[in-house]
């Protein structure tokens, strides 16, 4: 079953999240030929059928990627940075120094992809306040 958070970023990069009748699940852009080459999971019962996979967000650096370049270049971000520090691990912070839509996130994870997962969870619960 997809996570919420999944689910989340799903809607965030304008993919559709549908569950069938059966209890299929789908997360993608249907009927937009210039995304087919992104991968589709159909869950049922919860059995994976690999004709058809989603994006693993919560598994792939690969898929957070491109939904890492949308919050990058979007007229609410001045500054995305990702570091490692020996003391604190990985960390990435959001800023943006205007005051009509302020902010700040700054997370801290174990890897990478998870410091990149949780600010991308972040920003898009930001996002979805305005």
């Amino acid at each position: 079953m997809a996570t919420e958070e999944e689910k989340k970023i799903a809607k965030f990069m304008g993919f559709t999240y549908v569950v069938y009748p059966a209890g299929k699940e789908f997360i993608g852009v249907f009927g937009n030929s210039t995304l087919a080459n992104i991968p589709l999971h159909v869950y049922e019962n919860g059995n994976v059928y690999d004709n058809f996979m989603y994006p693993k967000y919560d598994t792939s650096i690969d898929a957070l990627l491109p939904v890492l370049e949308k919050i990058e270049t979007s007229k609410y971000v001045d500054e995305l940075t990702i570091t490692y520090c020996s003391v604190y691990g990985h960390t990435a912070t959001i800023t943006r120094a205007l005051k009509a839509f302020p902010i700040h996130l700054n997370v801290v994870g174990k890897s990478k992809h998870d410091v990149i997962f949780k600010l991308v969870i972040e920003y898009i619960d930001w996002y979805n306040e305005l």
